[in-house]
């Protein structure tokens, strides 16, 4: 680290110099009658100045007393935070002035500014983050030769990528880690609404039920306080929804990397194979092989056994859990609590896994054949809409193992469903999944705390009840979509 900031050196002079010149800058620009230019140089101004602040701290290792980490705080966290904040007072900044203003305009530039604000402070708050350290050990035991460690679940794709920071430090790993997680919220955010858009609602809906969806999501929560790779993987899924069919290799790569974080993704194939899309399977299979062979070359095709290794063996590292919500967790744990033994589960087990396999993939057909989601969206991506949401809620029910970060997953897959329901059933139901999924706080307590398997049964018995329908759309998602075209007009 310390030839790291020595070689940076010219740079902080370059910054003082460049600081220099943006406040003359913004000075004269505020003599010409330029607020907007004038608070947008003195941004930049305050940016090169602290840059060459603490380059000048680092470098002369002069006063280091001045940093304070604080009461039941982690300066690292902290000073990212600040930086992303002033960062994100930039993009508010050069964001303004650009495009005429419109009532969908200022609602995805509140939602985003509102979400962007709100987590930056949220993690500022945390002094304690969980699962990244299983990724940083992952990358240092692939620089180090080492086996991957049993908590380790993941293809081997994500050690690698941070594998060339093991030179640098275990903090900048962790840094880097979490301020791409907090990215991954306002990119969730920008993708979903697209998402939404794709499905056929009208676009200041679509921003204010992104938004909303996002703003009180325990799900959102816990994947940034664990550091964890769901937001990640739900926006190349979503990325890969996004680019078919106008670009199949970009859509095609998105899934394959997705796959590659966790292998439940590889569930999203379906959709194409019913579409019969060989051209993206072709580019699927193609990215797939090459991020294998990337892999293997860097760290030997042995790192894929020592993962399956380690899911055939899950419960090495993962006990017994409370507020574990998958299906083996929920059979297993009533097991030990009536007395009996947690070996005698996997039967059961299987069943269960086999039965909503099965409803699953019917009612995959079924909403295929009825085209329940995508009404009004031309014939090629069609089959892949109305399958998306309701194999996105499949992977998730059937995974191993289902924490409390795991249902950002479905977030498109509830908010999708809103576009058929009618009625007080439909409403309530819809409710009761989304309370359960993203609302209820995380708890240990039998049988209550397994609400997120409560939630998904919820979602598969309102899904069962929309995909025997033969109408287009439901009476709230037809209201909610005139008034938002009446103010969009406006």
């Amino acid at each position: 680290m310390p030839k790291l900031v020595s070689a940076l050196g010219p740079w902080f002079g370059a910054s003082g110099a460049l600081c220099l010149v943006a406040v003359v800058s913004a000075v004269i620009a505020g003599f010409r009658g330029r607020p907007l230019r004038c608070a947008r140089l003195a941004w930049v101004a305050s940016v090169a100045c602290a840059v060459t602040y603490w380059g000048v701290m680092f470098q002369t290792r002069a006063r280091l007393d001045l940093v304070a980490q604080g009461p039941l705080s982690d300066l690292r966290v902290t000073l990212l935070c600040v930086a992303l904040a002033w960062l994100l007072l930039g993009v508010i900044l050069f964001g303004l002035g650009r495009k005429p203003w419109t009532v969908d305009r200022a609602a995805f530039w509140f939602g985003f500014v509102w979400l962007a604000g709100l987590y930056i402070n949220v993690v500022r708050e945390r002094e304690i983050f969980g699962d990244v350290f299983d990724f940083i050990v992952a990358a240092q035991q692939l620089t180090n030769g080492q086996p991957l460690h049993a908590r380790y679940l993941y293809p081997p794709l994500l050690a690698t990528l941070l594998a060339p920071l093991v030179a640098v430090s275990d903090s900048f790993m962790f840094v880097v880690c979490l301020a791409l997680n907090l990215f991954s919220v306002l990119l969730a955010f920008v993708l979903l609404r697209r998402c939404l858009v794709r499905y056929g609602f009208v676009s200041l809906t679509a921003t204010l039920l992104a938004f909303g969806a996002l703003a009180v999501n325990v799900a959102v929560l816990r994947t940034l306080f664990y550091v964890q790779t769901n937001l990640h993987v739900t926006n190349l899924m979503l990325l890969a929804l996004l680019c078919y069919p106008s670009q199949l290799w970009a859509s095609a790569l998105s899934l394959a990397l997705a796959a590659h974080i966790k292998t439940s993704p590889l569930a999203l194939v379906l959709a194409f194979v019913l579409n019969r899309d060989y051209r993206w399977l072709g580019w699927f299979a193609l990215f797939m092989c090459a991020i294998v062979g990337f892999t293997s070359y860097l760290n030997g095709f042995h790192r894929y056994l020592e993962y399956l290794d380690n899911v055939a063996n899950i419960y090495r590292a993962n006990g017994l859990s409370l507020r574990e919500s998958s299906i083996d967790s929920l059979v297993r744990v009533t097991y030990w609590v009536f007395g009996a033994r947690t070996e005698d589960a996997k039967t059961p087990v299987l069943v269960l896994r086999a039965l909503f396999t099965l409803l699953s993939l019917g009612l995959c057909w079924l909403a295929v054949r009825k085209r329940t989601f995508s009404a009004g969206a031309p014939a090629p991506v069609a089959r892949v809409l109305d399958a998306y949401p309701v194999l996105m809620l499949f992977l998730m029910s059937v995974a191993p193992l289902v924490w409390e970060h795991h249902p950002v997953i479905i977030v498109l897959s509830l908010l999708v469903m809103l576009k058929q329901l009618d009625g007080e059933a439909d409403a309530l139901l819809w409710l009761g999944a989304w309370f359960c999924c993203f609302f209820v706080p995380t708890f240990d307590l039998y049988p209550f705390s397994f609400r997120i398997a409560l939630g998904v049964a919820f979602a598969y018995v309102l899904l069962c009840r929309l995909v025997r329908r033969e109408t287009r759309y439901g009476r709230y998602f037809a209201s909610a979509n005139a008034v938002a075209s009446r103010l969009t007009e406006h």
